[in-house]
């Protein structure tokens, strides 16, 4: 804020109320600004509660795990998490309410129970005199694809031989079945 409110006090009852006015509009359009940047993220962002449970989620996020926001907030985060990934997330959450900021890699269910995989990063702030964990989750299924992929090239070569070699075979099919 531009001036202290006790600097707007010692001014005359007119002039209190126009700066006042002018400092709340400063203050929505700070919000609106913070608002659109965090809604135009192309990565998710959430708030936690000290029970685990989701606050806030921008649509980001819903996108990569699928799940509508009614369904999401005020539920535990565990709700996202499978079972055999239970064990390793305690512990990363473990590790955030000690203080311990990290960014790790996971598996998550969406609602259609599709498993994709993500890279969160988390640490633990103060809001209004209340611990909460934030979280930016980024979608790195495309990736975690692409990579195991290239692992095995020649197993993949023989995948894409078989796959063109079918192609070829419905081709001439068609070909000979309607002249």
């Amino acid at each position: 804020m531009a001036k202290t409110f006790q600097s707007i006090c010692e001014k005359p009852e007119k002039d209190k109320v126009g700066e006042l006015v002018f400092e709340t509009q400063e203050i929505s359009e700070s919000e609106k600004y913070l608002r659109m940047i965090v809604d135009s993220s192309l990565d998710g962002i959430t708030v936690v509660d000290e029970q685990g449970k989701f606050e806030f989620v921008n649509d980001s996020f819903l996108r990569i795990i699928e799940w509508p926001r009614e369904e999401i907030i005020g539920n535990y985060f565990m709700k996202i998490i499978p079972e055999d990934m239970n064990e390793f997330i305690y512990k990363q959450w473990d590790n955030l309410q000690k203080g311990i900021p990290d960014d790790f890699e996971t598996k998550i269910i969406t609602k259609s129970g599709k498993t994709k995989y993500v890279n969160v990063a988390h640490r633990i702030i103060e809001i209004e005199k209340k611990k909460k964990a934030v979280s930016v989750t980024k979608d790195i299924s495309e990736k975690k694809k692409l990579n195991q992929l290239s692992k095995n090239p020649r197993q993949n070569i023989g995948n894409f031989m078989r796959m063109l070699m079918m192609e070829y075979t419905h081709m001439i099919l068609r070909a000979i079945s309607h002249p």
